[in-house]
């Protein structure tokens, strides 16, 4: 089975800034290059801890207007590419407003690709 069909929402291509807080309390800026209900996928140039729990904070076009998201989150692989580190977030208690905005998001991005 594919990464895909391993997963319980659906993921679509995004190229947003991020900001990641780690532990200590720093931030760090970095790129989010997929999203879904559940997660997010990050470009990064070092990897995370696995099992670390951050913030990311982003924001996204839902319904017309910018939301800014504040989510904890943990990190769940790291899978180094040609342009650093690939970092896989899982969401963690999200609230039901924040799940349905990025349950929107993503319907909205992948009805956008079907076209």
């Amino acid at each position: 089975m594919s990464m895909d069909e391993l997963r319980r929402y659906p993921r679509v291509p995004v190229t947003r800034p991020v900001r990641i807080r780690i532990s200590s309390g720093a931030v760090v800026q970095a790129r989010m290059v997929n999203i879904s209900q559940d997660g997010a996928a990050v470009m990064y140039e070092v990897p995370a801890e696995i099992g670390a729990t951050l913030e990311l904070s982003f924001s996204l076009f839902v319904r017309g207007r910018e939301i800014e998201f504040h989510e904890r989150c943990v990190a769940r692989y790291n899978y180094l590419s040609s342009r650093g580190y690939i970092i896989g977030f899982q969401f963690v208690a999200l609230d039901t407003d924040v799940r349905e905005n990025l349950r929107e998001f993503v319907a909205t991005k992948r009805s956008l690709q079907d076209q």
